[in-house]
């Protein structure tokens, strides 16, 4: 999982309109493009009816809802109606792919690295392509509030935009946190956090290290039943281990390391009473009480 320096939409959401890049460039499909650039004093963008449009992009936010440092997945659709080929983010490169991402009306976030990450794409006439883009790996959404996204399409001087879609930053509830060494000796902060989406209970884990203010992420464990407190504990090796119920006589046994990249998981039965982790002599943490 990357280190970060601390430092709903169910539907797609496809373009409605089509803009010019440079104003007053003629567009000879459109009567109302014509009118509009004959009569804008200053003109910026032309808008074109949806009809006329040679690129299809919809976008669809994965989670209306996530926590600070978790991904913020964005799962987007092109169609390639150009009559041509379509390359984006490779060389020849004739297309951008971009996002507006707003944290208040008029205030655009700049992508962290200048550019979104996007593995390249060649699309021949008439060819489709799926992906999903993480805007968290671009975009600095550490900040609480919410957030209107819009997918952008560049070519051929004119911009392709998908309908806007709402995201919400939430801070989630704190229900444990331990703070370990790590193997290499680092302090590790470990916290447990609830956030109710699509009207489930969701838990997760966050690992920080504090002293460098950095945060190696926020992972899903899954959805949780609140019969059963999650419980937490940190092996010999700096190891996380958390044990949570995710459904009727159903629990997950989760296990990652100090940097939050997964070492295990498995699901185990029991009724919650008497079941718990339980750290051995050896310092080593097992599941007990399970009638696995």
């Amino acid at each position: 999982m990357p280190a970060f320096r601390v430092g709903s939409q169910p539907g797609w959401q496809w373009g409605a309109e089509v803009f010019l890049k440079r104003g007053l460039q003629p567009l000879k499909r459109s009567l109302s493009a014509f009118l509009a650039s004959l009569f804008s004093v200053v003109p910026i963008l032309v808008v074109v009816p949806a009809v006329d449009a040679q690129i299809d992009l919809g976008c669809r936010l994965v989670s209306s809802r996530v926590l600070p440092f978790e991904a913020a997945e964005v799962e987007v659709k092109i169609k390639n109606r150009t009559g041509g080929p379509l390359v984006l983010a490779a060389d020849g490169a004739n297309a951008r792919l971009s996002f507006d991402v707003e944290a208040s009306p008029g205030e655009l976030l700049s992508p962290l690295e200048g550019k979104l990450l996007l593995d390249p794409i060649r699309l021949g006439p008439g060819q489709e392509y799926k992906t999903s883009l993480n805007l968290a790996s671009s975009f600095d959404l550490r900040k609480t509030g919410p957030y209107t996204v819009t997918g952008i399409m560049e070519w051929n001087g004119m911009l392709f935009r998908s309908g806007r879609m709402y995201l919400d930053v939430v801070p989630g509830m704190e229900i444990d946190s331990i703070r370990s060494p790590a193997a290499g000796g680092e302090l590790r902060t470990f916290r447990l956090l609830t956030l109710n989406r699509e009207r489930a209970d969701m838990i997760f884990l966050r690992i920080d290290d504090e002293r460098v203010n950095i945060c190696y992420g926020v992972v899903e464990l899954g959805c949780m039943l609140r019969s059963f407190k999650p419980v937490m504990q940190v092996d010999q090796r700096g190891q996380v281990h958390i044990l949570h119920q995710s459904g009727p006589s159903r629990f997950k046994y989760s296990v990652f390391n100090s940097e939050g990249i997964p070492v295990s998981d498995e699901y185990v039965a029991g009724t919650g009473q008497g079941l718990g982790l339980t750290t051995l002599a050896d310092g080593s943490v097992r599941v007990s009480g399970s009638s696995r």
